[in-house]
């Protein structure tokens, strides 16, 4: 008998190397890794700033008494930063921490003295030597607001120039 389906040679090649591709699934090439470590850290250092000061301005005084007023320092630190806030002498002639002068603005040179306390009786002189008379803190990492007590006696005043009298204190932060 004769085999009618005859299929020519290169169409069965051609036929079959379709089926061969048509049939292969893809192949995955398994591709290397490799390990390592990538250190990271951080050093967060001690530091401190002066914030915006609530100043101190007293008015309408007399010689019959004393005058007195409060304002306050803002001190930023580190989270665990110890610290000390000094206050200097300000910037008139002849002051010192525990007798500081205001200066008269017309200048005549007048002046008038006065203190800067920790507390509200004006016991405490404010000044700048750590361990002595400064005032210690501990940092929390925001503003912390501290008061200031102005005095001015009532027999400073008996001899004070009628005037405006102004001072500029430094405020120092040791860490």
């Amino acid at each position: 008998m004769k085999n009618n389906h005859v299929v020519p040679r290169k169409l069965l090649i051609a036929s079959l190397a379709g089926v061969a591709l048509l049939g292969a699934a893809p192949v995955a090439v398994a591709a290397g890794t490799a390990q390592g470590v990538l250190a990271v850290s951080a050093d967060v250092t001690a530091s401190c700033s002066v914030g915006a000061s609530s100043n101190i301005s007293l008015s309408n005084l007399s010689f019959a008494a004393d005058g007195a007023g409060q304002g306050a320092v803002s001190i930023t630190c580190t989270m665990g930063t110890s610290y000390n806030v000094g206050l200097d002498q300000g910037g008139a002639t002849g002051a010192t921490v525990t007798t500081r002068k205001l200066t008269i603005d017309d200048q005549s040179g007048a002046t008038l003295a006065y203190s800067l306390t920790t507390d509200q009786p004006g016991q405490t002189n404010w000044g700048n030597t750590v361990g002595t008379d400064t005032v210690p803190g501990t940092g929390n990492g925001a503003a912390q607001s501290i008061p200031v007590y102005m005095q001015i006696r009532a027999a400073d005043l008996q001899t004070a120039v009628v005037g405006h009298y102004s001072d500029t204190v430094n405020v120092t932060v040791t860490y």
